[in-house]
């Protein structure tokens, strides 16, 4: 089974698409890539992991990074004001 990466060809980085090889190497970066496969199994579609739910890891990101920083003993100040939304 192979490894393989697809690109969406047809976002603006892409374009004009003159020279494919050249637009991978100098002219893209990885919000240009629509489909992975690792092993023969499919594990990005359309940029988006199939087994990572996205807004969980968010969600435990945001909570794991208050609790360090509150473990940490260190004071936290924002530099800029903040407004409600």
């Amino acid at each position: 089974s192979a490894d393989m990466v697809s690109f969406n060809t047809r976002h603006f980085q892409w374009q004009p698409l003159i020279s494919p090889i050249d637009h991978l190497i100098w002219g893209v970066d990885s919000r240009t890539i629509d489909r992975v496969w690792v092993a023969g199994k499919e594990r990005i579609v359309g940029g988006r992991s199939v087994d990572v739910d996205e807004e969980v890891l968010l969600h435990e990101v945001a909570t794991a990074s208050k609790a360090i920083l509150e473990r940490s003993g260190l004071p936290y100040q924002r530099s800029w004001s903040m407004r409600p939304a």
